[in-house]
C-alpha cells in the first residue's frame, strides 16, 4: 500500500512539474515587424445583378479606380457602409441590425467586432 501512494505522489510532481515547465512563455524566435498602414479607405459599392441589388465592402490604402468584389466582403442587398474612427460599420435595413467591423491595419482584413440587433424594439 506504502508503494503504491509513493507511485501516486511521484505521478502528481510529474504531471505539475510537466505542466509548468510547458507553460514557458520565453519565445526565442525573432519576429519581423510588420507594417502597418498609416491611414486605409472603406470602399462601399454595389452591383445590379440578375437577382437584385448587392453590397460589397472593402478597405484599401488608396481609392481604387474600379471596384473589385474579389477582394471585398459581401454584404448583402439591404447594406449601408459607414465608418468612425477605426471601425467600419454596416447597417443592415432588412435584419435591423448594425455591425461593427475591425481593420487589421497590417494587411487591411476585415473582421466583425460586434453586432447589435434591433430586431425585437419592433
Amino acid at each position: 500500500m506504502n508503494s503504491k501512494r509513493t507511485w501516486t505522489t511521484m505521478l502528481a510532481i510529474g504531471v505539475i512539474s510537466f505542466g509548468i515547465y510547458s507553460c514557458d512563455d520565453d519565445d526565442t524566435s525573432i519576429e519581423q515587424a510588420v507594417e502597418e498602414a498609416e491611414s486605409a479607405w472603406v470602399y462601399g459599392f454595389g452591383f445590379d445583378t440578375p437577382s437584385g441589388y448587392v453590397s460589397y465592402m472593402g478597405v484599401y490604402e488608396q481609392i481604387p479606380e474600379q471596384a473589385d468584389k474579389a477582394t471585398a466582403v459581401e454584404l448583402g442587398s439591404s447594406a449601408s457602409v459607414f465608418s468612425y474612427g477605426e471601425n467600419a460599420f454596416i447597417w443592415d435595413s432588412e435584419a435591423v441590425t448594425m455591425t461593427r467591423w475591425s481593420i487589421d491595419k497590417s494587411s487591411l482584413e476585415l473582421s466583425v467586432d460586434a453586432i447589435l440587433s434591433l430586431a425585437s424594439t419592433g
